[in-house]
């Protein structure tokens, strides 16, 4: 059901995946950015999800290593490899050597490692990418993840914890700070970053956590292609207004 993408313009391609079926937090998680960014950035219509949850398994597909590298790859053939950003976000729980955590009640998964996961981008030919990856010691993504047109983000440092990821929650701590507090108010994904850092240290010093260090790369050929999104997002809009 995805659309191709627009030549005209750039556009943005989001996938979330939610990683862990025990608890509903991922998968709320997963479903406000989608719908915010789907309202809010232009990417109805381009994006997915992959949700382990017991409550979706019939209306959206499982996130496994298979299904993620699929969806990957297919968003690819829909996406113009040059000009248009590719979006992931991943949310689950994060292991001391650098997984992301799969998990469903009904088969037994492997979890997706940090280079697996560079694998299957450097697969596909999209040049654009921004990886958010909220779940325990996911600092040590970044050094399988970054290049010059990637912007990565962590809600860890590599040898630090998040926190947030109880069952009835509505959001992890960082996914809290970063997409519903800090993105609605800010100019870019960066600055976002900065906004939410500071949101999750004072809530976890309020808290007595230790503090999971949010990480962020962000070289500046992704930031200015970002930036050049960003124009036509806005232009977009303003046009559509005038329509209206």
């Amino acid at each position: 059901g995805l659309e191709n993408n627009d030549p005209s313009t750039i556009d943005m391609y989001l996938l979330t995946v939610a990683g862990d079926g025990s608890q509903g937090v991922f998968r709320r998680e997963s479903n406000y950015i989608k719908n915010y960014f789907d309202k809010e950035l232009g990417t109805k219509g381009k994006s997915m999800q992959l949700v382990n949850s017991r409550v979706t398994a019939r209306d959206i597909p499982q996130s496994t290593t298979t299904s993620i590298k699929r969806s990957l790859n297919t968003m690819a053939g829909r996406m113009d490899a040059q000009q248009d950003v590719l979006f992931v976000y991943l949310t689950s729980h994060g292991s001391k050597d650098h997984k992301f955590y799969l998990n469903h009640a009904a088969m037994g998964l492997n979890d997706l490692s940090a280079k697996e996961l560079a694998s299957m981008l450097a697969d596909i030919p999209v040049k654009w990418k921004v990886l958010v990856v909220s779940a325990c010691y996911s600092g040590g993504f970044i050094p399988e993840l970054k290049d010059e047109n990637t912007l990565v983000i962590t809600a860890a440092a590599s040898d630090r914890t998040s926190f947030g990821c109880s069952d009835g929650a509505e959001f992890t701590y960082f996914g809290e700070a970063f997409i519903k507090e800090a993105l609605p108010t800010s100019d870019s994904f960066s600055e976002a970053f900065d906004k939410a850092f500071e949101l999750v240290s004072l809530r976890e010093k309020a808290e007595e956590f230790e503090a999971s260090i949010p990480q962020i790369h962000k070289p500046q050929a992704i930031l200015a292609q970002l930036k050049r999104w960003r124009s036509g997002l806005l232009e977009k809009s303003s046009e559509v207004a005038r329509v209206e």
